[in-house]
């Protein structure tokens, strides 16, 4: 549902069509498989292997949650008859206005890319350190919060470029950084014990 300002105050419009994150599923099935095809000829472990097919599956959560569901308006819809870019709550650029989400709101945007940078982590190397990890994670929420802007711009959906998200799903990156480090520490202080 869109809500525009119009000559006769602020009016809904319901999508012709609402395109659920299903129809990208087989794309990350694919890619999940290639890779594992690919890690079969190295003769690759199964944990690395395991490994991959729950990050191709978080990367679909994220997009799933982040992205989806898409909206459709048919030729005929009246919204076209305002143009685009029309919602008014398209950017919000105060970084502290995640002082008011709620609490659900602030654990979910500090967890949604925590795994990237943790099982990332675990699978890239260049990933085992601070300043690639941090960029990947703002990089990665950046990216994020641009589409939902140009989705909104064009009505597609309708999520804003927030600043505060932007800045929670960072530190949430920094947050699965940190859980790698201790992850690793204990493996190897484990590994140390038993040797």
């Amino acid at each position: 549902m869109i809500n525009l300002p119009t000559s006769h105050g602020y009016q809904q419009f319901s999508p012709n069509v609402l395109i659920d994150a299903a129809v990208i599923a087989p794309l990350f099935l694919l890619l999940a498989i290639g890779h594992t095809v690919h890690l079969l000829r190295q003769r690759t472990s199964a944990l690395r292997i395991l490994l991959i097919w729950l990050f191709y599956g978080y990367l679909f959560a994220v997009a799933a949650l982040t992205l989806f569901p898409v909206f459709l308006y048919s030729p005929d819809n009246p919204i076209h008859r305002y143009g685009f870019g029309r919602q008014s709550a398209m950017i919000t650029l105060n970084p502290t206005d995640w002082l008011h989400y709620l609490p659900t709101q602030i654990v979910g945007n500090l967890l949604l890319l925590a795994p990237l940078t943790f099982i990332g982590g675990l699978l890239f190397p260049k990933l085992r350190r601070l300043a690639p990890a941090i960029a990947t994670a703002f990089l990665t929420a950046l990216g994020i919060e641009s589409l939902q802007l140009v989705m909104n711009y064009f009505y597609l959906g309708n999520r804003a470029f927030d600043t505060g998200d932007l800045l929670l799903n960072t530190l949430g990156g920094a947050l699965g950084f940190g859980i790698l480090v201790l992850t690793r520490k204990l493996y190897a202080h484990h590994r140390g014990l038993t040797n």
